[in-house]
């Protein structure tokens, strides 16, 4: 190499690291032991990675020694490496302060400065670090924004001030006291060191900076040094060196230019762009004319209007554009299978490499599970965080039982596939569906675990009872913690580790082995015993707040697996991507507000303050962005993909692809070009044939069939046959709901039980005050429900209303009524062609009129159906009544078989708040037809041929919900349920 040199560029296109390796192998191939004398500084681990895969995988040399290959990114966690045992003495660096610790101690710092609770203290904790981050990065002092605090700044401005002084002047203290130092200045300190002492004493040895473009001021720093050592030298990654003085001035203050942030590293190195040479490369096969198409494309927007002069020097844009497609997809999800499918095809190749590279987290994890149609496993960069892990989860589910203890969450716990509680695992599901469908289903009020166990000895429930009762003693070091007040937080994840392992236990296998044994599981454990380490001297007030603590950083801790950079497949982020080459990149998620991603929004100062104090301004990230695209899409095979829409809303194309399309445009070419991908997404989701699926139409043998119906129950079998042969013959029914919310049916259930429970103690007991005797009696059945809004909003009110109307009603029918009748059971057998057939029925009330007739009403705190339909059949409950009570069903009923009047009520609470509805029908003559119908109807049953169907009718069917997926609707009837 020419040692004259100091500043190298490798060309956009060329594998970077590959070329790094070739380059030392050839300096050393006179004395391969050379090569660990040479130091080569890359931006991250990953490139580290790759970079010692390169020596790895070459084909010059069968054995060889590495370099020194360090990370620069990362030498917070490397400290020292970099620096010769010798020149360390003297040198006294403080340790870098745990991330979590960090933000942990600002949050506490927060809520006792603030009224902010400790839930947003730790997200507003997690911004304030991010701007002290990009201070500490740039090397402002805290100082300095006293300069610019004036009183001409608007009042907000002034709060939000004094806010960051908290920041300021409380975080120091801080650090101070627990002696540490934060991440950023720690690295800051060790750049500078390394700086310094190369400055004062330069390194016999060779010293590459291979890859960075200098973005943090420290980095820049020690890259000045290097350039300057005797035996060190810059490798800038993609700088074009065709620019002339006018395009560098203006990229200079474009900070969306690609070649911002080396040609302004460059000043600060104090070099020139015609000091920076070419890289000596071996294969010459460099990508020049997509170089010099994507440098076009890119220029400033002074050049850009002279595109029209530019495109006629382009005589072969067809090698420029080769291996370049660019795929429009119409969302997200074809997008993911239409890139799934390229992967997929790619792989078909022996030995190609191929990458996607997308900014979307989400398009990432949906290829990922497109990829599983084939048993396709991909390595990922997307990461996955810790509350999306399966002992993850898991640990999340258990910290929900510090806000309620709600019948959900412990069903959760007790459902989860992890939890045995040292039980077998057959044991214990019978047990907790012992616990689901006795104790926790149907009820409203969510008693305590105390009052469970006493229920479920009460109904004999010897299983339910050693679950509850265990989970009572497993339970009770975790909700003790949680009831005290500044409860030590290492005691506290001690012991829900305690608690995670003690549930997942089973009667054969230890909770420690199932819940940390995987990868997942053993990153989770790492991270616990990381928490315990780094805070146990911290408490905190509330169990919220751990629940808060907890969560937060389960789900801010991402985890990832080891790097494989010899697999064949992978998807990675922009940021992993750099100095990545495969043999096919595809660009995904070519959105703008994906790639390139929206400036962040900065809460803390406007644009102005920033260019005061020397912050970037948020386009820089945007430049870093532009120049990782450059580098990506000068790869040798490209396709770009970008949906039109995306979550139903339409996208804009990122402004690289739109200027590129432009561009071509111009000259007549496009990318765009028909391709089989498309064709092939259709045909992997086309279907060949679709059967078509018939409504059942059970027809179970007649001995099968009921003989004997309620009245509730041949109103479904009117309606709907279906559920009839569902509940009587197939013998299922809907389970009772967890936590049900109220509904009509419910306060119909309500006011049923209320009337009639007045009613009977009415007409048995003197009572002076009815009124608010039946407002008492209310409260004691709603109280299970008036924490509800809809309840003490809504129904409270209509029942005080229906109350004042009972009371007047018993008034009226002082002088007129003999007895009342409520809930009485009555039933009626009628004969039939195979045998005796049984009607029951139990009537809401009948009253026994002094004359002797009787008047059967039905409530109804719904709406009447109407006498048309009542006439005609379809609602034949107070007919059926009838029918008995005529023949004297009713067995306590013994006076009189005589029907006077057949009533609804109509319970609302509204104005009327009680509708009395008589049927205006000669009870005798519908008694009669309707008896001549319903047993016809009934005789129809006996019949072999005779199918249950099921009917789609919703103005009669409103309880079919329950029965469409045993129905499997969904299949004959489309989406129209």
């Amino acid at each position: 190499m020419d040692k004259s040199g100091k500043i190298f560029t490798i060309p956009s296109g060329i594998n970077f690291v590959q070329a790094i390796a070739e380059r030392l192998l050839e300096e050393t191939k006179s004395d391969p032991l050379e090569l660990t004398h040479y130091t080569i500084l890359l931006p991250t681990k990953r490139s580290c990675l790759l970079l010692q895969e390169a020596f790895i995988h070459t084909d010059k040399v069968d054995a060889l020694f590495l370099p020194k290959i360090k990370p620069l990114g990362d030498l917070s966690e490397n400290d020292f490496s970099l620096i010769p045992d010798h020149q360390i003495n003297g040198l006294s660096i403080l340790p870098g302060i745990d991330p979590t610790k960090r933000i942990l101690l600002l949050a506490k710092l927060i809520v006792e400065k603030t009224e902010i609770n400790f839930n947003k203290a730790l997200f507003l904790a997690k911004d304030l670090f991010k701007f002290l981050d990009e201070i500490q990065k740039e090397r402002i002092n805290f100082y300095e924004f006293n300069e610019i605090i004036s009183a001409n700044y608007a009042l907000h401005w002034q709060q939000i001030f004094n806010f960051l002084k908290i920041l300021f002047h409380e975080w120091p203290k801080i650090l101070k006291e627990e002696k540490c130092l934060d991440v950023v200045e720690r690295q800051n300190i060790l750049l500078e060191q390394q700086a310094k002492i190369w400055k004062e004493n330069p390194p016999k040895f060779p010293v590459w900076v291979a890859g960075s473009t200098g973005s943090v001021p420290a980095t820049a720093e020690l890259m000045k040094v290097v350039s300057h050592l005797p035996l060190g030298y810059i490798i800038l990654p993609g700088l074009n060196l065709n620019l002339d003085d006018n395009l560098q001035k203006e990229i200079r203050e474009d900070p969306c230019h690609p070649y911002y942030g080396m040609l302004n590293l460059l000043s600060n190195l104090n070099y020139k762009l015609s000091d920076v040479r070419p890289w000596p490369l071996e294969d010459a096969n460099i990508p020049l004319k997509r170089n010099a198409l994507l440098n076009q494309v890119f220029y400033p927007a002074s050049v850009v209007t002279k595109w029209d002069q530019l495109k006629r020097k382009w005589t072969d844009i067809d090698k420029a554009v080769e291996n370049l497609k660019l795929v429009l997809c119409a969302n997200s999800k074809e997008e993911a299978e239409i890139i799934a499918i390229i992967l997929r095809e790619a792989l078909e190749k022996s030995n190609q490499k191929v990458a996607l590279v997308t900014a979307d987290r989400k398009l990432a994890r949906r290829v990922t599970a497109e990829l599983r149609r084939w048993s396709i496993t991909v390595e990922s960069g997307v990461g996955l965080s810790l509350d999306k892990t399966k002992t993850g989860e898991f640990l999340k589910l258990l910290t929900s039982l510090v806000l309620h203890q709600t019948y959900t969450t412990w069903l959760s716990i007790f459902k989860h596939p992890l939890t045995s509680m040292g039980f077998s695992k057959e044991y214990f599901l019978e047990a907790v569906k012992e616990i689901e469908l006795k104790l926790l289903r149907g009820s409203f009020i969510t008693e305590d675990l105390e009052t469970l166990i006493k229920k479920a000895y009460d109904l004999n429930l010897d299983k339910a009872s050693n679950i509850l009762e265990k989970t009572k003693i497993i339970f009770h070091d975790f909700f003790g913690l949680l009831k005290d007040n500044h409860v030590n937080l290492e005691k506290l994840i001690q012991t829900h580790i305690i608690l995670a392992e003690s549930l997942v236990t089973t009667d054969k296998v230890p909770g420690y082995e199932i819940l940390w044994s995987d990868h997942d599981g053993n990153s989770v454990l790492n991270f616990l015993i990381n928490m315990i380490s780094t805070n146990s001297n911290i408490s905190l007030s509330t169990g919220k707040d751990y629940f808060d603590f907890f969560n937060y950083f389960l789900a801010e801790h991402i985890i990832y697996k080891d790097y494989n950079v010899n697999s064949r497949l992978s998807i990675l982020s922009p940021f992993e991507a750099r100095l990545y080459q495969a043999d096919l990149m595809i660009l995904g998620g070519l959105n703008e507000g994906v790639w390139p991603s929206e400036p962040e929004f900065d809460p803390w100062l406007n644009r102005n303050m920033r260019t005061i104090l020397g912050l970037p301004l948020p386009e820089r990230y945007i430049g870093l962005s532009a120049h990782d695209f450059f580098q990506l899409a000068c790869a040798p095979s490209v396709v770009m993909t970008r949906s039109l829409k995306k979550d139903a809303v339409v996208t804009t194309p990122s402004r690289w692809v739109k200027r590129l399309q432009i561009f071509l445009k111009s000259l007549g070419k496009e990318i765009l070009v028909p391709n089989n991908w498309i064709e092939w997404r259709k045909m992997s989701n086309h279907i060949e044939s679709i059967s078509n699926f018939s409504p059942p139409y059970p027809k179970p043998p007649v001995h099968l069939r009921p003989r004997k119906l309620s009245v509730t129950q041949l109103q479904k079998l009117l309606h709907n046959p279906y559920i009839i042969y569902v509940e009587t013959i197939l013998k299922l029914s809907p389970l009772e709901p967890l936590e049900p919310i109220p509904n009509a049916s419910i306060r119909g259930t309500l006011i049923h039980t209320i009337l009639e429970k007045f009613l009977y103690d009415y007409e048995r007991n003197h009572i002076p005050d009815p009124y608010n005797y039946l407002i008492a009696l209310g409260k004691k059945i709603f109280s299970s429900l008036l924490f509800y809004p809809t309840v003490w909003g809504f129904w409270w009110p209509r029942y005080e209303r229906v109350a004042q109307w009972f009371i007047k009603s018993l008034e009226f029918y002082k002088d007129k009524k003999l007895r009342t009748f409520l809930e009485i059971s009555g039933q009626y057998t009628l004969t039939l062609s195979l045998g005796d057939y049984v009607l029951t029925a139990k009537a809401d009330r009948i009253d026994l009129m002094k004359d002797g007739g009787l008047t059967i009403i039905d409530y109804k705190t719904g709406s009447i159906p109407s006498m048309r339909k009542v006439n005609q059949g379809f609602y034949p409950q107070l007919i059926l009544e009838a029918i008995i009570a005529k023949a004297k069903g009713f067995s306590l009923i013994k006076e009189s078989n005589k029907i006077q009047k057949l009533e609804f009520w109509k319970i609302t609470g509204r104005n009327p708040a009680v509708e009395v509805i008589n049927l205006p029908f000669d009870i005798d003559n519908l008694i009669e037809e309707h008896h001549e119908g319903i047993k016809k109807f009934l005789e129809s049953f006996d019949d072999v041929n005779t199918a249950y169907p099921i009917s789609v009718d919703y103005q009669t069917n409103d309880y079919i919900k329950s029965y469409q997926h045993l129905a499997r609707m969904k299949e004959w009837i489309g989406q129209n349920i």
